[in-house]
């Protein structure tokens, strides 16, 4: 019960911190934001929202790499998805912007590889006319907090915070080269 309530309550409050794609595009191009060569795959767990590290990286570098990959990952209900079907690729609204939603379906048995799997359905992807093994992986996670409340009635918030110390972490089970991937905190409260 306590990871289940904690868990919606930092969803909730994390989907806050995320922005509708459409906008996101729109202010892209409007903006005219200066694009640099490279390729960032961001883990997005929404397919009509960005993660908040998008925003974070073009409003703090006021810019975004050519290729920019919003890659969601689902488990579909059976034990393996074939090859030849796990990858769904979208260009949004704009054909040669470079921004570019995949959605990557893995099987329940299936071990969700993510730069395995971009690699192997490139061909697919137009826009990975780079080295897909290049890639900078960006990935937002969501560290709740209780702030100051510490009486007898938000001990169930403290639990779950221990409990999520110990989840494993997504660059872990995608796989992402350790090397390559960036990891930005929000500190949500709970």
């Amino acid at each position: 019960a306590i990871w289940t309530v904690g868990h919606r309550r930092l969803s909730l409050r994390r989907k806050r911190l995320e922005e509708p794609l459409a906008e996101f595009i729109e202010d892209t191009h409007f903006r005219h934001i200066r694009r640099v060569p490279g390729i960032s795959v961001y883990l997005s767990a929404h397919k009509k929202t960005i993660p908040p590290s998008l925003r974070i990286t073009m409003e703090q570098f006021r810019e975004l790499p050519r290729t920019v990959l919003l890659v969601t990952v689902k488990t579909a209900n059976i034990p393996p998805v074939e090859p030849v079907d796990r990858v769904e690729v979208s260009n949004l609204h704009y054909v040669d912007d470079g921004i570019v939603r995949v959605t990557l379906h893995f099987g329940f048995n299936d071990i969700p590889n993510v730069p395995l799997a971009l690699m192997h359905n490139r061909s697919k992807i137009p826009e990975l006319h780079g080295d897909v093994e290049q890639a900078t992986y960006v990935v937002s996670n969501s560290k709740p907090v209780v702030g100051s409340r510490l009486s007898p009635k938000h001990v169930w918030q403290h639990l779950f915070i221990a409990l999520e110390r110990n989840a494993r972490n997504p660059s872990d089970y995608f796989h992402l080269p350790p090397e390559r991937t960036l990891d930005m905190v929000s500190y949500v409260d709970i």
